[in-house]
């Protein structure tokens, strides 16, 4: 069974994207509270070494840097309201009956 080509996929809503800012946030403040975590821990999990930096480096020069950036730009959306890559699809243009 194939879609008819007059059915158009429905837009994301915009009460989806207001709640973005608020869960960015939140995983914004568990990223950072991670680091602490990882030294403090018994056993020091953030002293084992991976190709021969601590894991507690690792996350907090590369990996902890990178995911905020990616929460950030994902939860902050464009000026309109829609979220990034979320933008409605322009109309079709009308077809010429033949």
């Amino acid at each position: 069974m194939t879609a008819s080509p007059h059915v158009r996929p429905r837009a994301p809503s915009r009460r989806a994207a207001a709640g973005r800012p608020a869960l960015g946030a939140a995983f914004l403040v568990v990223l950072l509270a991670v680091l602490p975590c990882l030294v403090l821990l018994p056993g020091a999990p953030g002293a084992v070494r991976v190709s021969g930096v601590s894991l507690a480096w690792w996350y907090g020069g590369l990996v902890a840097p990178l995911l905020g950036w990616v929460v950030a730009i994902w939860s902050v959306g464009r000026p309109g309201g829609d979220a990034v890559g979320l933008a409605e699809p322009p109309p079709a243009a009308p077809r010429a009956s033949g």
